[in-house]
């Protein structure tokens, strides 16, 4: 693969070679190539991979260039597709669609598609149409789409005379250019106690997508959760270590691309509670609490601390920053309390400034825990997910500080069960329950309100030691 970089007077005369295909990442790449918005490069090789099928692959763009070796993300198996001629086509969503020449249920080539997830790319591709040579066989070229999404494309051989067809497919799932785009699946962010972290790229109950993140910190280290600090679209790592120091890792999928130590070190009195935007700039900040019940705020660009303070007045160590929401639907997050009687809180902020709020009533009880905040109902307003002691989870939808709706979640999982995590892992725009059970094992329970209407074990048991942090 290569470039021909443009230069004050025109072109280079010669191509600069970006990368050598050996056949193990590919062979024989007989498409066009892809560019998304970062500048990575995508594309297929005709041959190639772990069983000479054919590959996806992408080529990441650097500070100072380009990777001379492309990351494979799907290796055909010719039951899934095999021998990808043709270019990649990508929608609003990130996913990748495109053809293969070969393979498939009936050996006459498929459409397929790669899954974006919060992990990065789905490790299989997602196989749309097996052709069958009545309806077309052996697509050589790519796909287009039009405004509604429908894709179109050719076939070499196969149809009524086995010369080939023109082919339309209505509800691919591709997301067109302008169109009110599906939120991105959300992943599993893992933690294991000898500091190594992990990502699952979720779709529903499925892993399709993700592993370990590199380098292992070592155990002094702790993730606290995700947010995007620099602002690229992409969810990016927050860690502290056991003497107060914070660090920012930014991600793109499993792959650390830059990031490092926030400064200054507040010191282990204080623990950064997790990340939200309270000044509305698009970039992730960080929610600090102390031991003595003060709360701060950091508002970040990137790794950089541009703004931000104690936030006034200090409610005192009974009270704890569960975490943060947007329950007045202002683009600004908001503060979750709880205090250690069981009593609720939310404090409406702009900034490190609080604007409104104040105490939520009834208050639950000491054996109550407010777990964080998702919105249920998808109203835009965040609401409060609760669990019980004896295992029992309730939901409160709430708008500001009033509680408009919810109530207990059916059935019990039991006291082995912690909610562990709230996100939206089937992208319908309603967030989900994350499990976790003392055994290890991970569930997802999808909801719509306080009903559950999927879900179930997740098909994939990370293991002793690892535990679920929370969503990416």
């Amino acid at each position: 693969m290569f470039e021909i970089a443009k230069t004050a007077g025109g072109y280079a005369s010669a191509p600069t070679t970006l990368v050598r295909f050996n056949a193990t990442d590919g062979d024989f790449p007989t498409g066009s190539l892809l560019a998304d918005v970062h500048g990575d490069l995508f594309g297929t090789t005709e041959g190639g991979g772990a069983t000479g099928d054919g590959i996806v692959f992408e080529i990441v763009k650097t500070p100072t260039g380009y990777a001379s070796n492309p990351t494979t993300l799907v290796s055909f198996n010719d039951a899934d597709g095999s021998s990808p001629d043709g270019g990649l086509l990508a929608d609003a969503h990130g996913d990748l669609f495109g053809t293969t020449e070969l393979g498939g249920a009936n050996d006459d080539g498929t459409v397929f598609e790669i899954k974006k997830t919060a992990a990065g790319y789905a490790s299989t591709p997602t196989t749309l149409v097996s052709f069958n040579s009545a309806d077309g066989a052996s697509p050589l070229s790519g796909l287009i789409a039009d405004a509604d999404g429908d894709l179109f494309g050719t076939t070499s051989a196969g149809g009524a005379n086995n010369d080939g067809t023109v082919f339309e497919m209505t509800n691919s799932g591709f997301v067109p250019a302008g169109s009110a785009v599906k939120p991105e699946n959300d992943g599993i962010l893992f933690w294991s106690t000898d500091g190594q972290a992990a990502i699952w790229g979720m779709d529903g109950t499925n892993v399709i997508a993700g592993g370990t993140v590199s380098p292992n910190p070592g155990p002094s280290w702790y993730t606290v959760g995700t947010g995007d600090f620099n602002d690229d679209g992409l969810p990016d790592l927050l860690w502290q270590n056991a003497n107060g120091q914070a660090d920012i890792w930014e991600m793109n999928g499993t792959s650390r691309i830059g990031g490092g130590a926030v400064a200054p070190n507040p010191g282990p009195s204080w623990y950064a509670v997790g990340t939200g935007d309270f000044n509305d700039d698009g970039h992730s900040d960080i929610l600090w609490q102390n031991a003595n019940g003060q709360t701060a705020i950091w508002e970040m660009n990137g790794t950089s601390r541009i703004s931000g303070g104690a936030v006034n007045p200090n409610p005192g160590p009974s009270w704890r920053a569960i975490g943060t929401g947007d329950f007045n639907d202002d683009g600004h997050s908001d503060i979750l309390w709880q205090n250690t009687n069981g009593q609720a809180a939310i404090w409406e902020m702009n900034g490190t400034s609080r604007i409104g709020g104040g105490a939520r009533k009834p208050n639950p009880g000491p054996s109550w825990r407010a777990i964080g905040t998702g919105d249920f109902n998808d109203d835009g307003h965040s609401d409060i997910l609760w669990q019980n002691a004896n295992g029992q989870t309730a939901i409160w939808e709430m708008n500001g500080t009033s509680r408009i709706g919810g109530g207990a979640v059916t059935p019990n999982p039991g006291a082995s069960w912690f909610a562990v995590g709230i996100g939206d892992f089937n992208g319908d725009g309603h967030s989900d329950i994350l499990w976790q059970n003392s055994s290890w094992q991970v569930a997802i329970w999808e909801m719509n309100g306080t009903s559950r209407i999927g879900g179930g074990a997740v098909n994939a048991n990370p293991g002793p030691s690892w535990y679920a942090i929370g969503l990416t």
